[in-house]
């Protein structure tokens, strides 16, 4: 991260909101901590390619859809996945 902090006073950086299907926590808002999908939603998207990554931790779905990713790159921002679960 210490590359990253040197480079973003030239670029503009921002995190991804991963969609999931687990349940929220109490202290959790949709689409600001992750975006919560139902299972089915989920795998619909899935088949028709719309996640640049996808997989499953502790039997819940968790991936960043392409279209995350280009409305990041639409605001002139480059977007940072962490795609550990």
């Amino acid at each position: 991260m210490v590359l990253a902090e040197g480079i973003s006073k030239i670029h503009s950086f921002i995190g991804t909101h991963k969609d999931t299907t687990r349940q929220p926590r109490k202290d959790e808002i949709d689409g600001k901590h992750y975006y919560f999908v139902s299972n089915d939603s989920m795998l619909t998207d899935i088949q028709a390619n719309e996640y640049l990554e996808y997989g499953t931790h502790e039997e819940c779905m968790y991936g960043t859809k392409l279209e995350t990713i280009r409305n990041i790159h639409r605001t002139g921002k480059i977007a940072i996945l962490d795609v550990e679960p």
